[in-house]
């Protein structure tokens, strides 16, 4: 039998506009470009999730450049695909 797992995963590029300038500002801390897109496809995801931007989504509660929410596999999330 073969589980998959779903989790929030937004594809943003660089110049999206639908980005806040709080996003834009700590984006901006980042240095390469390869990190930036990351943390807009973090931040992005975690919009998406429905979810408020809270701890929820962070290694470090007090940074909001450690977004992971690519990372983590949400059981609401796979509770409602799969039905559960």
């Amino acid at each position: 039998m073969t589980l998959t797992w779903s989790r929030k995963h937004s594809q943003p590029c660089l110049k999206n506009t639908s980005f806040g300038i709080q996003d834009n500002e700590t984006v901006n801390k980042l240095t390469t470009d390869c990190v930036k897109k990351q943390l807009y496809r973090e931040i992005a995801s975690t919009a998406e999730s429905g979810w408020d931007c809270s701890t929820r989504w962070m290694k470090n509660m007090s940074n909001l450049t450690t977004l992971s929410t690519t990372m983590i596999v949400p059981v609401d999330l796979n509770a409602f695909i799969l039905k559960i």
